[in-house]
């Protein structure tokens, strides 16, 4: 699939319900080689809402917080699949990196560039529905990941916190600021607040993110998880 859409395959990063993700890279004219992220998944899925959300959120430009948030660059359909080319996080996700408590200034520092993330996103009137430490990625400062600049790259914690995969996105208020009252418990069950466990409730977008957050600041400091789902008992 890589080379049929003009790139070169790399490695495999995982596979899962949600699609397989590699890393890939392309040579661009006059400059050294770029990586970058190929996530595919089928088009019986919400991949064209994702796109689309996860593109409108990014376009905004250089705003207060985008930074926070994977840029995506492209989306191609071929067949029954839809590929997605996002930006490379070079040193990983949180889920991954994180396997011991974190001093508590620098889970600190992820969970503040994580609400500012999250703070941008619901500005554009969009709720990520899946925050977990799996979807938090850590980039190294250099704006492009080229090849030579990954492979020089030291193994250690880096301070730019990204959110990325916007597969569980949805719109939490029209265009014209109209609330858009949010059904169904989508998500990870170990990240979804109470409210999403009452039966036929409907829920507002930014406080289901919130929850998350602060669930993702417990679990960077504990390396424990608090439960298998959260109840109002």
């Amino acid at each position: 699939m890589a080379i049929k859409l003009g790139y070169s395959w790399r490695w495999n990063l995982r596979n899962g319900g949600f699609g397989n993700v590699s890393v890939v890279d392309k040579q661009f004219e006059n400059q050294e080689k770029r990586v970058f992220v190929m996530k595919r998944v089928t088009t019986s899925s919400r991949y064209d809402m994702e796109f689309d959300i996860h593109r409108s959120v990014f376009g905004f430009g250089k705003e207060a917080g985008s930074e926070h948030i994977i840029e995506i660059f492209a989306m191609y359909v071929t067949g029954t699949e839809a590929v997605f080319i996002v930006d490379f996080a070079d040193q990983g996700d949180l889920g991954n990196r994180c396997t011991l408590p974190l001093h508590p200034s620098l889970a600190q520092n992820y969970f503040r560039q994580l609400i500012w993330g999250l703070d941008f996103i619901h500005k554009k009137n969009i709720v990520h529905r899946d925050i977990k430490p799996l979807n938090l990625f850590l980039k190294s400062p250099s704006k492009r990941i080229t090849m030579n600049a990954y492979n020089k790259a030291k193994k250690s914690f880096l301070d730019k916190l990204k959110i990325g995969d916007f597969g569980m996105a949805e719109r939490y208020r029209t265009d014209s600021g109209k609330q858009v009252w949010l059904k169904g418990r989508r998500g990870t069950s170990t990240h979804l607040a109470p409210e999403l466990f009452i039966d036929g409730m409907e829920s507002k977008g930014p406080p289901l993110d919130v929850w998350a957050a602060g669930i993702v600041l417990v679990e960077l400091l504990t390396m424990k998880r608090l439960w298998k789902q959260a109840n109002l008992k």
